[in-house]
């Protein structure tokens, strides 16, 4: 660039002035620059609207002094072509009158070729065929074509423009002089797509009427394309819903066939349209338009009919994307029944394509591709009313889509609205009602909305039974069996599953749907007697389950994973070995086959963060629950059943480095957690009992300790009964507590219940290797050394 002073032209024919508003594209110019040192030839394209004009127009003010000569051509059709070149030889004293125009053009180009140091501006050129021969031969400066054609690579370097970055935009837009929320700008920003001529016409129109920001986003979502008729912009004398409008009109002409497809990608999602997926759909669209898509040919010339229009973004030849003021224009310019017909459409094409199994990891890819999309369509039926039974499909299968991913509030929304629109069109007792139910009661159990669960699935099972839906009592019971293990109401959960599994069992001939929802179950049942401590029985029902995910899908399917990271918790309290070899597989085949990123790892992280503590690596596990800690905020936000445990872990990891007032902290934040969400009596809450008894234990405060550990001991007899192995835990930390208070009355009572209980426990060496030396203690301080020796004897 040169210097501050400004230079003193010998000739520039650019009339437009400097655009005092002009913001931003700082990087666009500088690259324009460097590809003129490089090439001399820059073309600049682009969807109308996106300041192309501007751009150029700014380039001849910032990079004046580089250039003696400045010429501005105007190129939309040849008859302005033509124009253009006769004023310019007449201001450059050229002759002007020749029989033929192209001795005028080879006159000027002449000129270009004779003088050096001038830069040369084509605005609006249509092709590379319409200007070439007004180009100079020969480069003596640089020349910058405008264009919405995006093919200019024979003769140029190609820079393509886009819309403004939000900071740009409402730099922009605050021009206005109008005193807005911050919220406000940032959401008429985001309504109006960041599109330059869009963001220039409402600033010009909030500063003659005065109005404020806020007031005209009421406007705009009340009026629409009206409102983006109003507003004069800068040095444009078209808006951008009339240029819109004109640029559709100009690809109907050439195109009929075309403009259906831009009818149809109105009601879609504006980014990353999957034109590749779409071909695929066998649906019916008008002729035309389905053998437009279906020919590769005739697509492939479609595409670059696209491009030289720019009315669509073609990112590559399988993928588009839309603006979404397009779309807008396109949708306003319809009659009612025009747009009832192309929703239709676009509701059958997206049904017929988004549509995976859990099983299917190529369906799952599939879908997640086409989910934006799905759900714009959805907005859209559900807004006009189309079809409520397909629409309330479609809404369920985003939410089956979104539980997939474990994006449980998304997931729950969806639910939802297809619940409501399948109740208001056809009441409470059907297969539908009863299915939203389930699917709603779920993922409500899922996000921690434990009693809004348990309502929602004992609806479910209430009609279901009514209407003698044995298919749908196979999922029910499973489910509701799942949400009572989690609520520790263990022997209703042991009920619904062997009602789940009885029902199951008597089909035959099953299906390889219903063989994975039997492995499904009998994983959930295995669950269950893993928490109760039947630990050979849980591992049985395991194998059975992995027995069949690994004949359906393979053992290295998630599925399979699935199992491997139930054995490993189920491994955790005993076998650290075993523990870390399960859980380590769970987690190759889940970061293979879903990505790093899936929320599933984060679970598997946790688990293995677990027994790296055991293994002493302690600050390698921190980082794991600090990690999984994150992310399950950004998921569940900072009230769920996953975050207290993510607390509680880092508090069990800061306790083993000796830092107890921090694992207090810890500890303490996820019981209010847990107090929140759960209905005692309630095993977590008798964990963070125990957890933080411990603790004072170690810090010594062996009163307040005693306090939680009993706390806990009362909760777990009242769930698991005063005899189960599941309360040893707790007798074992009261007994070490009492010692150290050298209270060892109370210490034998429990020391000698714990005792018998391990001695008859499946798992019982496990903790015998714990209570023996404690009860040496008690009896050899009590003098009780003829006890003593009978339960040595014993063992």
């Amino acid at each position: 660039m040169g210097s501050n002073e400004i230079k003193q032209l010998k000739f520039c024919n650019i009339d437009s002035q400097r655009n005092i508003n002009f913001v931003g594209r700082k990087s666009l110019l500088e690259k324009i620059q460097n590809e003129l040192n490089k090439n001399n030839v820059v073309a600049i394209h682009g969807m109308w609207g996106m300041g192309k004009t501007q751009l150029a127009i700014e380039y001849s003010y910032v990079y004046r002094n580089d250039y003696e000569v400045l010429i501005w051509l105007a190129a939309e059709s040849h008859e302005i072509l033509i124009n253009s070149y006769r004023n310019i030889a007449r201001n450059l004293g050229l002759p002007v009158d020749y029989e033929q125009y192209e001795d005028l053009i080879n006159n000027v180009k002449n000129w270009f070729q004779k003088n050096t140091n001038w830069l040369l501006i084509i605005d609006n050129a249509n092709s590379v065929d319409e200007i070439y021969n007004y180009l100079p031969n020969s480069m003596q400066g640089d020349i910058i074509i405008t264009s919405r054609n995006a093919s200019w690579s024979t003769i140029a370097s190609e820079i393509e423009i886009d819309v403004l970055e939000q900071e740009e935009s409402k730099e922009l837009l605050l021009k206005s002089g109008a005193i807005s929320d911050s919220k406000d700008v940032n959401e008429l920003c985001r309504l109006l797509g960041d599109l330059p001529l869009a963001i220039e016409q409402a600033r010009a129109y909030i500063h003659e009427t005065k109005i404020s920001v806020a007031e005209y986003i009421k406007r705009f979502n009340k009026y629409k394309v009206e409102i983006l008729d109003r507003g004069q912009p800068f040095n444009y004398k078209e808006t951008v819903t009339s240029t819109c409008k004109l640029a559709i009109s100009k690809v109907n002409e050439y195109s009929p066939t075309i403009t259906e497809l831009l009818h149809l990608l109105a009601f879609f999602g504006p980014d990353n349209i999957p034109m590749n997926l779409l071909r695929q759909g066998e649906i019916t669209l008008p002729e035309n338009l389905s053998k437009m898509l279906k020919h590769d040919l005739e697509y492939d010339e479609m595409v670059g009919i696209i491009r030289r229009y720019s009315l669509l973004n073609v990112i590559d030849n399988n993928t588009f994307s839309i603006h979404r003021l397009i779309q807008m224009v396109i949708r306003e310019t319809f009659s009612e029944n025009e747009r009832k017909m192309w929703i239709e459409r676009c509701l059958d094409l997206i049904l017929n394509l988004f549509n995976f199994e859990q099983s299917d990891l190529e369906s799952i890819d599939r879908a997640s591709i086409l989910q934006p999309h799905a759900a714009k369509i959805g907005e859209f039926a559900l807004e006009f009313k189309i079809r409520p039974y397909d629409t309330a499909m479609l809404f369920n299968r985003i939410g089956d889509y979104y539980f997939f991913q474990s994006l449980f509030l998304e997931s729950r929304d969806f639910y939802n609205t297809g619940y409501t629109i399948n109740k208001e069109q056809f009441g409470n007792n059907t297969n539908q009602i009863c299915q939203n139910l389930m699917d709603l009661g779920y993922v409500q159990f899922k996000l921690g909305e434990y009693n809004e669960a348990k309502n929602c699935l004992q609806q479910a099972i209430k009609i279901a039974e009514s209407i003698n839906s044995k298919e749908l009592l196979i999922d029910i019971y499973n489910r509701y069996a799942v949400l009572m293990e989690n609520l520790d109401r263990l022997k209703i959960a042991e009920e619904y599953f062997k009602k789940s599994l009885d029902l199951i069992e008597k089909k035959s001939d099953k299906t390889e749907i219903e063989m994975a929802t039997y492995a499904s179950i009998l994983n959930g049942f295995a669950e269950l007697l893993s928490k109760q401590g039947q630990l050979a029985n849980a591992l049985i029902y395991y194998q059975q389950a992995l027995d069949i995910f690994k004949e359906l899908y393979g053992p290295e399917h998630f599925l399979s994973a699935s199992i491997y990271a139930n054995i490993g918790v189920m491994y955790s309290k005993t076998n650290y070995k075993e523990a870390k070899k399960y859980l380590s597989l769970a987690l190759y085949i889940y970061q293979k086959s879903l990505g790093p990123e899936h929320p599933e790892i984060g679970r598997i992280q946790n688990n293995l963060g677990l027994v790296l503590l055991e293994e002493g690596k302690i600050k390698e596990a921190i980082k794991l629950f600090e990690e999984s800690l994150t992310s399950d905020k950004v998921l569940f936000g900072e009230v769920h059943p996953k975050i207290a445990v993510r607390l509680n872990n880092i508090g069990l990891a800061y306790s083993k480095m000796g830092k107890y007032i921090k694992s207090l902290e810890f500890y303490k934040k996820a019981l209010k957690i847990n107090e929140m969400l759960f209905i005692p009596p309630h095993q977590t809450i008798a964990t963070q009992y125990n957890n933080i008894g411990v603790t004072y234990s170690k810090m010594g405060q062996f009163i307040e300790a005693i306090k939680y550990l009993e706390q806990s001991l009362k909760t777990e007899k009242e769930i698991y009964g005063p005899k189960s192995s599941q309360i040893l835990d707790s007798l074992i930390e009261l007994t070490v507590v009492l010692i150290r208070l050298n209270d060892m009355d109370r210490a034998k009572s429990y020391v000698m219940e714990s005792y018998d209980i391990a001695n008859k426990s499946e798992n019982g060496n496990y903790y015998l290797s714990k209570i023996l030396p404690q009860l040496i203690i008690v009896l050899s301080s009590k003098g009780e050394h003829k006890t003593l020796t009978k339960y040595i004897n014993k063992k």
